[in-house]
């Protein structure tokens, strides 16, 4: 929760708040509080008055919409307090809340299976700068620029002439130059093979000096933009293949792009998760070298062994930057840990991250989307990273991997396994009832079949069940709303992805909510399943019901503020105060009563025509926080910034 930053005193004047337990619809059982700001001491006092089976974590108005500080809230405003979960309606029947609970549980478990199946066929990565080659650049792997073996098409005879002799010269010089020298015959060979588009041999073309007809055509169906500073496609592709060629040698990681830096980790403290960068080589540098060990195929640092080269996975993967390269503690097992797996390919000059089996990879991939392995594995024992822990007796021996461990905790007094045990999660197994769940909260472990051929008819059929269910669910809500439901037409919307601003909005029509949610998925392309809505100001929307509802009180508001501007003294102060007043008048005085109950039979149907013949905006996102639009455009030049850096 953000803490109100006090400037003047009549801001910390404290403030009365009635309270309610998430989703109780009895608001006669609020209790009242009094605080200046929501701290974690007022959190404290809400989960010991509402008696919350957790500490309370986050708190709701009654529209739904998420509260971080208080300011935004009026006196004796009705607060719901929840222990982490999403805010529940309370005007819904305790059988609809526990539906709409268990569409959220099932919504979360396909999440992580989409996200297993996302990463369980990791292609081939390279190691790469992620920006210009300097001191202090972050290291990620990336897909080559292309499979090692494409740069001979892009090389004309006479180039691959010029790069021999400038190697051969090298090389034959390397005992009499000093290392400067030897750079700059490197870099010669390099940009040797650039040519910028007047340099290209000219085509024989007619008397006429026209283009043939075809190849004029296929010029102009493939005309694409260039990068700003990119003078040609083989220069920006040459450019970026330096970011991605290194050499091992006397147990250091060079760039060969510039050969004064190394791979190394920067500060006195080692530990877990420290990100690596390139750093100005040295010859008494203890955290710059490595050491290759071929038989589990990694590279440990020689300043600390116990921690190896790594590719981090905790993250999302980013398209454009690829996945951050860290240290992290090595991982003696034979599956479960591709990520710490290269392999060094000398005549190329290139990485390889991931170098290890498919079910290796199959394992790290479940490790991390929080999946049991037995549903990948089906009865196979494997070593793999995992917990154990004894039963009340001491005589049997239950144990987990490492997915379903976490999920327990500390429950069960865990402890973990030793390298080199084969087994298979207990909660694979059709005897082990208790964890029959593992990490999932709805789908059974012995029924998710995933598999190297099943995974993705797996999730197939969730996300159909998932969608079936939620239409069922929707057409039940609204047959209870009964003629409400008449007025709840077709809503257009422009939904946008959440974090672009106003940037490429699409126009879905949608007449039920599980729809508008399946078109943002589609048409935004979106890596997982659209799960919130937001309006410009940050307020949930749970139902298109809401979504008219906000649609209808902006309209009221804005006409009020203009109204009000025309009347009101030109004065900076009193312009403030009206638009810090608007929304509490609006609703005492503009809205009707009919608006702000469960339907919508008051409103006039010219009034509610007028203000849905423009689409509203929204912005949509796979279960993120709201990120409002006027920051966007800051994030994205910052992006774009990065991105110019990248590919010159």
């Amino acid at each position: 929760m953000k803490k109100s930053i006090c400037k003047t005193p009549e801001l910390c004047v404290p403030m009365r708040l009635r309270v309610l337990r998430n989703g109780d619809k009895n608001k006669n059982r609020a209790f009242i509080i009094i605080g200046p700001d929501s701290s974690p001491g007022r959190k404290m006092q809400c989960t010991e008055i509402l008696n919350l089976p957790s500490a309370a974590r986050r708190l709701f108005n009654e529209k739904g919409k998420e509260i971080f500080a208080l300011k935004d809230l009026q006196r004796d405003e009705l607060v719901y307090v929840s222990c982490g979960e999403h805010w529940i309606n309370p005007d819904v029947s305790i059988a609809q809340q526990k539906k709409q609970i268990f569409l959220r549980n099932l919504a979360s478990d396909i999440s992580k299976i989409q996200t297993f199946c996302s990463i369980r066929k990791i292609e081939a990565l390279v190691l790469e700068v992620q920006s210009d080659i300097v001191s202090g650049a972050k290291l990620a792997v990336h897909k080559p620029v292309a499979i090692f073996g494409e740069e001979k098409q892009m090389i004309g005879p006479k180039e691959k002439q010029m790069q021999k002799n400038a190697l051969t010269t090298e090389k034959a010089s390397s005992e009499i130059l000093d290392s400067h020298a030897r750079a700059h015959l490197r870099m010669k060979a390099c940009h040797t093979l650039l040519r910028y588009a007047w340099q290209e041999t000219p085509h024989d073309f007619d008397e006429d000096d026209s283009l043939p007809k075809k190849m004029e055509e296929e010029l102009f169906e493939n005309v694409e933009p260039q990068k700003k500073y990119s003078h040609s496609p083989k220069q920006s592709k040459l450019q970026k293949l330096c970011h991605q060629q290194f050499e091992y040698r006397d147990g250091q990681i060079i760039s060969c792009a510039a050969p004064q830096l190394v791979l190394g980790v920067r500060g006195p403290d080692l530990r877990s998760g420290m990100e690596v960068v390139l750093v100005e080589k040295k010859v008494d540098g203890s955290h710059q070298r490595w050491m290759h060990k071929e038989g589990s195929r990694t590279f440990h640092l020689v300043s600390n062994p116990d921690l190896v080269l790594a590719v981090s996975m905790t993250n999302t993967r980013n398209e454009a930057y690829g996945y951050p390269v860290i240290v992290q503690k090595y991982k003696p097992y034979n599956n479960g840990t591709s990520n710490q797996k290269w392999n060094y390919v000398e005549n190329t000059k290139a990485f390889m991250a991931f170098h290890s089996t498919a079910l290796d990879k199959e394992i790290t991939a479940a490790n991390y989307a929080g999946i049991c392995t037995s549903s990948v594995l089906k009865e196979e024992n494997i070593d793999q990273p995992g917990y154990y822990y004894f039963s009340p007796t001491g005589k049997k021996k239950t144990m987990l991997c490492l997915a379903c461990g976490q999920s327990m905790r500390a429950e069960k007094g865990l402890k973990q396994l030793c390298p080199g045990l084969p087994f298979l999660c207990a909660s694979g197994c059709k005897t082990q009832t208790p964890f029959s769940r593992g990490p999932f909260k709805v789908i059974s472990v012995a029924e998710a079949d995933l598999s190297s051929y099943e995974a993705e008819k797996t999730l197939s059929y969730y996300e159909e069940r998932l969608l079936s269910l939620r239409m069922k669910t929707c057409a039940q809500v609204v047959s209870h709303r009964g003629t409400a439901a008449l007025h709840q037409k077709a809503v257009k919307v422009i939904a946008y992805k959440n974090g672009d601003g106003y940037r490429n909005g699409k126009l879905i029509v949608a007449g039920t909510f599980p729809t508008l949610l399946t078109e943002c998925t589609e048409q935004l392309g979106l890596t997982r399943a659209a799960s919130k809505v937001y309006t410009k100001d940050g307020t949930t929307i749970l139902s298109l019901r809401d979504l008219v509802l906000w649609a209808l009180e902006e309209s009221f508001i804005q006409r009020n503020t203009e109204e009000q501007k025309k009347e009101a003294v030109p004065v900076r102060t009193k312009e403030t105060t009206i638009k810090k007043n608007s929304r509490m008048k609006v609703k005492t005085k503009l809205f009707p009563k009919s608006v702000t109950s469960d339907s919508l039979d008051g409103i006039d149907k010219s009034l509610l025509t007028l203000i849905l013949r423009n689409p509203i905006a929204i912005w949509v996102s796979c279960g993120e926080p709201f990120l409002s639009p006027k920051e966007s455009p800051k994030i994205r030049k910052t992006e774009v910034a990065k991105k110019r850096q990248n590919f010159g």
